[in-house]
């Protein structure tokens, strides 16, 4: 009885020593690799940032359409708000793509310097009844 639950106990230690040695055995990155993940982190924060402002534009503007839109009763006004909604909305949504796109930009040419492989990922994000993707970085490995 001794014998099987000192194996056990002994193999219950070699188990738990062979799955934690490869923790401890990852080297800690460089100051330089650092800096670039910290990067990396304020270059999202800002997209995450010009998403969220984005997000509310669009809503103002869709509640403002959607009152406008019931004031309304002439079919020929009906159809010239919605197109003015429509160019509004696009072009909030274009405008925060291209600011984002050139965030990424930036930020993936300073990280990649520092040799951090990243990858542009692309989100689905909801802006009032559209959907547009954006792209933030994921950082795959250094």
């Amino acid at each position: 009885m001794f014998k099987k639950s000192f194996a056990a106990a002994l193999f219950s230690i070699i188990l738990a020593v062979m799955g934690s040695t490869s923790a401890f055995a990852a080297e800690p990155a460089s100051p330089e690799v650092e800096k670039a993940l910290v990067k990396i982190e304020e270059t999202n924060d800002k997209i995450y940032a010009e998403v969220e402002k984005t997000q509310v534009k669009a809503q103002t503007l869709y509640e403002q359409y959607l009152e406008n839109l019931k004031k309304e009763q002439a079919t020929e006004k009906k159809a010239q708000l919605t197109a003015e909604y429509e160019r509004n909305i696009e072009a909030l949504i274009a405008e925060l793509d291209q600011k984002t796109q050139e965030l990424t930009r930036a930020g993936v040419e300073k990280v990649t310097e520092a040799g951090i492989t990243v990858e542009i990922q692309w989100v689905l994000y909801q802006f009032a009844d559209r959907e547009a993707w954006i792209d933030p970085i994921m950082v795959v490995g250094w």
